[in-house]
């Protein structure tokens, strides 16, 4: 299903990559890892200056905005492009967009994927050290794409490229064997690199994303096999994602042995507190120089040793299950809050809608009926946009009107396997070129709660119209964390039509995201509300 706000699509927009290419994308992956430099301080990697920096935050805010174009014609500024990549090896075939350096460029600042259409919209997979950590660029993207991830991101060289340094605090003995400061292209540790920026834009784009990193080391006799952290050693997460993981891991490979960081409080080795990536997703005001101390859960942090998890695809294979099983696929439900309709000088009736996100969203069927019909008609049908992120604007023209003095249209909204839901209903008065917007023939309103953040509760307000039909359905009121698993449902029952305040008591539940949704019959909405301890 998908969450609704209101805009109308624009046919004529050009939201396209310049360069269009077809298939096998894990095969395009390997070969660009295979020719990835991996020299020490061989200064392959070029840092970005300030306005290069700038310049990349304006390509991943057009990418996130999915204007594919713009994001190409800024990117050959900096010997980087767009491609509109078809994978033709899966069944069915997945379109995705990549931004890569020039086949020329010099820059080798990363290869970043993006999925417009992902199962798991919440999900990040990140592979900084393909190069030293031995498989885990091919595991990176093997994992993207069988669990339907939204991006996926691959550093351009080898960590250790650069012969200056990092200014962010930390040290390591991986390049040379001695230890000494993280080096400018080792992307976990670097403030501003595009690796970083990129984190930062699309964590800014959507607060409830989830990054996964996936890293390797060598295996002391004392070692685990997999090592895994959010970053933070002190602070327990409000979901943790990290336990349930593990629990999958092991489910497919019954030898393997862990360690987690705010488990296992006294293992202080491989723990990523000096990851800038964990830092900003955890909230640190300075991730170059100060670990986070809040655990937002946000942040998996994965070291494998080699043959278990990333040697090979059957290793690879185990990761993807377990990732797929921490993270089910939950669609987020409807939430419709704005459907315009006006009569034109032309007396043609122009619909408009907006969405703010959409999951699987097939598309909308626009439905009228005259004042003096039952009946709902159906006029036409809009192609949704799938699964996004970001807001999307549609407009629908009726141009055949009934000979009636008011015309009442809906949208029904499906999705790709068939569900739908209604949207409320929108009143034309064809008499004069006005619109009325009514809200509340069959639907009603569901206020913000207040207060929104809250702790450790909240009222949530909705109001019941007075001329609204009497239906068989009871009203629900139900509380969703952000995975759509049920928390609570508040209200069950027929009420009558008036104004009703519930109080959400979320004293037993951990700070982060929920949902709150209203249902009744067909019609339902949905709105976000935060939980902050």
């Amino acid at each position: 299903m998908i969450r609704i706000v209101s805009i109308f699509f624009l046919a004529v927009a050009t939201n396209f990559a310049q360069v269009q290419l077809s298939g096998n994308l894990q095969s395009y992956i390997d070969s660009i890892i295979s020719n990835m430099p991996d020299s020490v301080g061989g200064n392959e990697y070029q840092h970005p200056d300030v306005n290069e920096q700038n310049d990349w935050s304006e390509i991943i805010d057009s990418i996130l905005a999915e204007s594919y174009s713009a994001a190409h014609t800024l990117a050959s500024s900096l010997e980087y492009r767009v491609i509109e990549y078809t994978d033709n090896s899966v069944s069915p075939n997945i379109t995705y967009y990549i931004l890569q350096m020039e086949q020329n460029g010099s820059n080798y600042w990363g290869t970043y994927i993006f999925n417009p259409n992902p199962e798991r919209a919440q999900l990040v997979i990140q592979s900084p050290h393909p190069k030293k950590d031995y498989n885990t660029g091919k595991q990176g993207f093997y994992v993207f794409r069988e669990v339907g991830a939204r991006a996926f991101f691959l550093s351009g060289t080898s960590r250790c490229s650069s012969s200056s340094y990092s200014i962010c605090d930390g040290t390591t003995s991986v390049c040379t064997g001695s230890s000494e400061d993280y080096r400018m292209s080792d992307q976990a540790h670097t403030e501003d690199g595009t690796f970083q920026i990129t984190t930062e834009r699309m964590l800014n784009n959507n607060s409830d994303l989830i990054f996964i990193q996936l890293h390797g080391f060598s295996k002391l006799s004392s070692d685990p096999y997999v090592i895994m952290s959010n970053g933070v050693q002190n602070d327990t997460p409000p979901v943790d994602y990290l336990s349930d993981l593990k629990d999958n891991l092991y489910a497919e490979d019954t030898t393997l042995t862990f360690k987690i960081a705010h488990i296992d409080t006294t293992w202080d080795r491989l723990l990523a507190t000096t990851n800038t990536q964990g830092r900003f997703i955890n909230g640190s005001g300075d991730p170059c120089d100060d670990n986070a101390t809040v655990n937002t859960g946000q942040f998996l942090h994965i070291e494998q040793e080699r043959y278990k998890l990333r040697n090979d695809l059957a290793g690879w294979v185990k990761m993807s299950n377990a990732i797929a099983s921490t993270f089910p696929e939950v669609p987020l439900p409807v939430e419709l809050t704005t459907f315009t309709g006006e009569l034109l000088e032309d007396k043609t009736v122009l619909l408009k809608w907006e969405t703010a996100t959409e999951v699987n969203n097939y598309g909308f069927d626009l439905e009228r009926r005259s004042s003096s019909i039952t009946e709902w008609d159906k006029l036409g049908f809009v192609l949704g946009h799938g699964t996004t992120n970001s807001p999307k604007y549609y407009e629908f023209t009726d141009s055949e009107l009934p000979n009636s003095d008011q015309a009442s249209y809906r949208l029904k909204q499906i999705d790709n396997d068939g569900t739908f839901v209604y949207s409320k209903i929108v009143k034309v008065d064809l008499t004069k070129t006005t619109s009325v917007d009514d809200k509340i023939e069959y639907g009603f309103s569901l206020e913000q709660n207040y207060p929104n953040p809250f702790n450790p509760s909240t009222t949530i307000k909705f109001t019941i119209p007075s001329n609204m039909k009497s239906e068989a359905s009871n009203t629900m009121l139900n509380v969703y964390d952000i995975l759509g698993r049920e928390v609570v449902l508040l209200v069950n029952q027929k009420l009558q039509p008036g104004n009703y305040e519930v109080i959400f008591d979320a004293g037993n539940l951990s700070s982060g995201m929920y949902l709150y949704k209203l249902i009744h019959g067909n019609f339902t909405t949905t709105k976000k509300l935060l939980l902050v301890k």
